[in-house]
């Protein structure tokens, strides 16, 4: 009997044991299967309620304050998960990352050089510890990028970030030469494929250019960065047609730009599309706040390539109104005064008005003015204004004949 009763006791004593253990792994599981769901609030509740907390309960309760956005508690928990078990590289790695989301760089800096001193041939280790360093303006960040993509050709960041680094120091070589190797391994990735298209862009390589930046559209990732490039782009490669598209796109980025509307209106001058042109010069010239003088001439051009005289000298005077120095636009003026007016009287006014302002007589406001424009000018002026004295006179003759 005496055995029995002991052999029940220890049984008792065991159960005992048993039954906590249960309960405890009991919670686990349920806590960890709101996590899983998403449901972090009440996993957070359920971890804490298990006992003894272990390195796995906190890490699960620091992932879930991060999940959630309460990184002051879930940076706490996995401080908490390090000091039962500082070999955790897990945690350790997640902590890192934290830390430098929420800008705690020196001591981010501390945990990666500890991981890597423990595992030097992490490229992911070597990756985040770059990061930490081009935070931190610290110029070595680059050995850290460069070991990653060493360690792992296909690191797609720390291609992105060594491709970026080379462009900055215009080594454009050694920019395709990286970008593509990141490229070989994912030929989607976004970053690097306009890494590519940049690098070209300031080789002013722009056929080159061209197809990275509309592969970009391709893949649905559309910003005004890459509509302007492929806009400039096609510009300077005479695409004019192409060009106007992509400008015009960037009025629904930008539609308060003068220089915007300035340009599209010099393409549609380009194309022969004088009225798309003129209308575009007036937009500009409604929203620019500075001197018009440039603008208004280009417009009074773009109306004499269509032989409307009258606009043309009606905005050839607003260019002068504004700039009443430029010896161009007072030239151009005469001419147009000249093809418009059928009285030679009014159209010697024009030329005399020139020659009193630019003619014979040094002038300082034009001194520093090319003088072969001048010159030229005024033997053009000097020659018509010849004929048209010589055409009143012959007309006075007649008159007096009659």
């Amino acid at each position: 009997m005496k055995g029995n009763y002991f052999l029940v006791l220890i049984l008792t004593a065991l159960l005992g044991k048993i039954a906590p253990i249960k309960a405890q792994s009991s919670t686990v599981v349920e806590a960890d299967k709101l996590f899983q769901l998403g449901d972090y609030t009440n996993a957070i509740k359920k971890y804490e309620n298990v006992t003894p907390n272990t390195n796995y309960t906190f890490l699960q309760i620091a992932r879930a304050h991060k999940a959630i956005g309460t990184y002051d508690d879930a940076l706490n928990f996995y401080s908490k998960a390090i000091d039962i078990d500082s070999e955790s590289t897990i945690a350790l790695f997640e902590y890192g990352k934290l830390l430098i989301t929420t800008k705690k760089f020196v001591k981010a800096d501390s945990i990666f050089g500890g991981l890597i001193y423990k595992y030097p041939k992490n490229p992911n280790f070597q990756y985040q510890l770059g990061l930490v360093k081009e935070i931190r303006k610290d110029s070595t960040a680059i050995n850290y990028y460069q070991n990653a993509f060493n360690l792992d050709n296909s690191h797609q960041k720390s291609c992105y970030k060594i491709s970026k680094h080379f462009l900055s120091l215009r080594a454009y070589d050694s920019v395709v030469k990286y970008a593509n190797t990141g490229l070989s391994y994912y030929n989607n990735n976004v970053e690097l494929i306009s890494i590519l298209g940049q690098n070209y862009y300031k080789k002013e390589h722009f056929d080159k250019a061209i197809p990275y930046f509309l592969k970009l559209l391709k893949l649905n990732f559309k910003n005004e960065f890459i509509y302007r490039m492929l806009a400039t782009s096609y510009h300077k490669e005479y695409e004019y047609q192409e060009a106007l598209k992509y400008y015009g796109i960037l009025l629904n980025y930008d539609d308060k730009n003068p220089k915007l509307y300035y340009t599209i209106a010099e393409l549609y001058s380009q194309t022969k599309n004088y009225a798309e042109a003129q209308k575009y010069y007036h937009i500009a010239i409604t929203l620019l706040d500075y001197s018009l003088d440039k603008e208004y001439h280009n417009l009074a051009m773009n109306y004499r390539h269509q032989e409307k005289w009258k606009e043309a000298i009606t905005f050839m005077k607003k260019s002068l109104k504004e700039n009443p120095e430029s010896l161009r636009s007072q030239y151009q003026l005469a001419i147009f005064a000249d093809a418009y007016y059928k009285d030679p009287k009014t159209k010697l006014s024009y030329y005399t008005k020139y020659m009193e302002k630019f003619g014979e007589k040094e002038n300082t406001s034009v001194k520093n003015q090319k003088r072969t424009f001048k010159s030229f000018f005024e033997e053009k002026v000097k020659k018509r204004i010849t004929q048209l004295k010589k055409e009143i006179e012959s007309t006075k003759i007649e008159s007096n004949s009659n």
